[in-house]
């Protein structure tokens, strides 16, 4: 996404093709965009993303509850 010039229309495309297609989107967000010298409005962009998938319904978590949820399938 960094070479990218509208980062959120290339994030809703993606949103919206993985979801139309009942698809599993993973977002790794490197901690240095947040850096808003280096990386303006990026966190803004990352608050946008949590909210939409929100309003979606989307299941917003971590790689450890991701875990969790697993292993209490498989007992």
């Amino acid at each position: 996404l960094l070479s990218k010039e509208n980062v959120w229309d290339e994030c809703r495309a993606l949103i919206d093709i993985v979801e139309n297609l009942g698809g599993v989107l993973t977002i790794l967000w490197h901690q240095r965009v947040f850096n808003d010298n280096e990386f303006p409005n990026w966190s803004k962009i990352y608050e946008r993303l949590i909210a939409l998938g929100e309003e979606r319904g989307a299941w917003i978590t971590t790689a450890s509850e991701i875990e969790q949820w697993w292993n209490s399938r498989m007992r």
